[in-house]
């Protein structure tokens, strides 16, 4: 018959996002209405159970208010079990986020907190082998007793920790050290990691399912939870992700030469569900383009705006080429004196120079229009 679960993970739950103070509001909030799209993913898979590797919470001290909206966001799929295990953002301490969610919790919920490392039959012949920390990091590795844990034959056996496997972590290759063949030693049919926002696989049996919702411009594959399907003990898992981010994170590049390549982004954004699919848009301009069009060029990037939540724009290596015609048409009298020897300083050798003449072409052109205007 087999057993298929989802695979989750670093929900961080109460994270700060104080560089977008006016997306703020929303990002945290997407980290909370994270539950329904995992819960779609599960029904879409057919599965009951939710295993949520660490870090749901960003710090041990997240509010009663915030803990109360994720009781009640669990509880609104009663048909679901979701099992949470405290990381290295959330240990689970004396009087810490842990203890305080525990009070919460009604009688029958469908919440299972494992915070002993104490092994549990979630469902028939399917044992679940938890590591929860207690501490932000550990010298040694926490599935360790995975491997003297007897299990009857034919019992589905699966680990779920939190930290470093083979160099992958939040926190470098040593925070937490988690043996990256424990699937192997601890005769586990599937460990579901957490602490790599990035899904990644490390064996056909060991996974990070990433963060959920992400939370950086890093390029990592985040956003998504894993459906696991595991048909027999010993049988190798089908892994399948299901994209569950509500926000896009998108860093880009551009080597500009004019107008044209900006015209570019509109349908790859677009493409991606902007505006109706929240993106937030990390972009860089670089390289040299005529004069008389960087100013169309920068227009044509602070207009993408209307299709993103958030633009953060830089655009210090994109330098103006400069010919007489440029200047003759942009500047007058005293101004166009100045112009021309910055012209003359823009085609200095030292390419810091070049790009510091260029950009104060740039304002001096700025101050031309308003004054005119």
């Amino acid at each position: 018959m087999g057993f298929c679960f989802i695979h989750t993970a670093d929900w961080q739950i109460g994270k700060p996002f104080g560089g977008y103070p006016a997306e703020e509001p929303l990002l945290r909030d997407a980290r909370l209405t994270v539950v329904d799209r995992i819960a779609a993913v599960a029904a879409a898979a057919g599965a009951r159970q939710i295993l949520v590797a660490g870090d749901v919470f960003d710090s041990e001290t997240t509010s009663r208010d915030v803990l109360r909206r994720l009781v009640n966001a669990c509880a609104a799929y009663p048909d679901l079990t979701w099992r949470m295990l405290p990381g290295n953002h959330d240990p689970d301490q004396p009087g810490g986020v842990w203890r305080q969610l525990a009070k919460l919790l009604p009688p029958g919920t469908n919440i299972h907190l494992h915070l002993d490392a104490q092994p549990v039959e979630i469902e028939p012949d399917v044992l679940l082998l938890p590591a929860p920390l207690k501490s932000k990091a550990m010298s040694v590795d926490p599935t360790s007793y995975m491997d003297a844990f007897e299990s009857a034959p034919g019992v589905i056996r699966i680990g779920m920790a939190h930290g470093s496997a083979a160099g992958f972590g939040s926190n470098g290759d040593a925070n937490v050290p988690i043996l990256p063949t424990r699937d192997r030693s601890a005769r586990l049919d599937y460990l579901a990691l957490g602490d790599w926002h990035g899904m990644t696989r490390i064996s056909d049996r060991t996974w990070y399912s990433g963060t959920p919702e992400p939370d950086r411009f890093k390029d990592n594959d985040p956003g998504f939870a894993l459906a696991v399907s595991i048909e027999r003990a010993g049988a190798t898992p089908v892994v399948q992700r299901k994209r569950t981010a509500l926000y896009q994170w998108l860093e880009r590049t551009l080597l500009v030469e004019s107008v044209a390549d900006i015209a570019r982004l509109p349908p790859e954004l677009k493409a991606l569900g902007a505006p109706a699919q929240p993106v937030l848009l990390k972009l860089t301009l670089a390289g040299r383009a005529p004069f008389a069009e960087v100013a169309a060029i920068l227009a044509a990037a602070d207009d993408l705006r209307g299709l993103v939540k958030h633009l953060d724009l830089a655009h210090a290596g994109l330098v103006a080429r400069t010919d007489p015609a440029d200047i003759e048409a942009s500047f007058t009298g005293s101004l166009r004196v100045v112009a021309e020897g910055l012209v003359a300083s823009h085609g200095h050798s030292d390419d810091a120079e070049t790009g510091a003449a260029a950009r104060a072409l740039q304002l001096l052109a700025r101050f031309a229009d308003e004054a005119a205007s």
